[in-house]
Parts: C-alpha cells; structure tokens; sequence
C-alpha cells in the first residue's frame, strides 16, 4: 500500500491538533482523581478512544511511511510515559491493562487509516472506470 501525505495545510492542522490533544491528555492522567474508580470497563474505552484518534491525527500529520510509523511509536511512548508519572501521583497508579487498552486505540486508529485508505482507492479506481472483481469471482464464467 502507498503512502499519500495529505496537503501541507491539512498535515500541519493535524499535527496542531495531535499536539494540543496529547498536552491535554498528559494533563488529565496526572489529576489526582479524574473520573470515579469503579467505571473500569469504561476506563478503558477512554484510553482506547483517546489513544486511537492521537494515532489518526499522528498518522494524517505524517509526510511520509516512516514519519507514520514514528508517530504511532511517540503515542504508543505518550501512554507508557503517562503510566509511569502516574506511579508517582497521589491516588493514582500505573497500571499495564490501561497501557494495553492504550494499545488497543492505537491499533484501532492504524486500521482506521487503513480502511479509510482502501476506501478512497477503491473510490479512484471507480471514478476512473479501473473496476476490478473480488478474486473469488474472477474464474467464473460470464
């Protein structure tokens, strides 16, 4: 799959946004006491959530394959940094199942990408009149 960066305005949009989002997020897991401790499921659906749009606003800021994948790693360091300050914040704790929910948002975030990906290919190719056949129709007869 090629990469296509987007135009430069909408790159540098996404990076501010990125950027701002990650402070904020930094900021909010070093509260003492954000959200009440019993909604643990929903914990980790925040962190899922939070993590996979940093890794699609981190992904569209990107010029190239390399920068991408670069940004998916400094979210992924973002959510283990986040734990380990929190080891040292009052009433909070570091805790390995919100860095794998962490995880689990930045792999929802790489195949949203993906999939958002595919989808305009498939858009061009349609536009153009390069219309394919899924390979499991491809030997029937017509």
């Amino acid at each position: 799959m090629t990469f296509r960066p987007l135009p430069l305005v909408w790159r540098r949009f996404a990076l501010c946004a990125l950027l701002g989002l990650m402070g904020i997020a930094f900021w909010a897991a070093l509260q003492p006491q954000l959200a009440p401790s019993g909604l643990y499921g929903f914990d980790k659906l925040v962190h899922a959530g939070a993590f996979g749009l940093l890794t699609l606003l981190g992904i569209l800021a990107s010029a190239g394959r390399r920068a991408a994948v670069l940004a998916v790693l400094a979210v992924f360091a973002l959510g283990a940094a986040i734990e380990v300050a929190q080891s040292f914040v009052p009433g909070r704790e570091a805790s390995l199942s919100d860095l794998a929910g962490d995880a689990v948002g930045i792999a929802l975030g790489i195949m949203t990408v993906r999939l958002g990906h595919r989808t305009v290919q498939r858009a061009r190719r349609v536009r153009h009149g390069i219309v394919t056949q899924p390979a499991a129709f491809a030997s029937l007869p017509e």
